[in-house]
């Protein structure tokens, strides 16, 4: 079970397959504040990988950018690249791209682009 955190909301999960063949799924914790409180948990879905996903369990829930959420938009998104080794999210709230390697779950860097990183897409390998 996913503790959500108090005035948050959880996201649709995006589901990828790292390079070293674990099972992710990535679920954004929303706040519906201003400011803050916006987290990023991933599922290991098979850790011990019998295709038995009953073991599931968090491997790691990161704090990061905020949401810019009005109607439909200003959500968080995330891509997965090919190859399993990195995915990328956006922080619309703070107007960043962040990073992160499939392999140690850490963000590796966080860019500033400026205004209100929408929807990603991740094509070819």
């Amino acid at each position: 079970m996913i503790s959500v955190g108090q005035g948050c909301s959880l996201s649709t999960p995006t589901v990828a397959t790292s390079r070293s063949g674990m099972s992710l799924a990535f679920l954004f914790q929303e706040s519906r504040q201003s400011e803050g409180g916006d987290r990023l948990t991933i599922v290991n879905l098979d850790p011990n990988r019998d295709d038995d996903w009953s073991d599931a369990r968090i491997d790691r829930e990161l704090v990061i950018g905020n949401n810019r959420i009005h109607g439909h938009s200003g959500h968080h998104d995330l891509a997965i690249f090919a190859g399993g080794r990195l995915a990328c999210f956006t922080n619309p709230g703070d107007g960043t791209l962040s990073v992160i390697s499939l392999s140690d779950l850490e963000i590796l860097a966080t860019l500033t682009l400026g205004g209100t990183p929408g929807r990603l897409v991740a094509i070819g390998d």
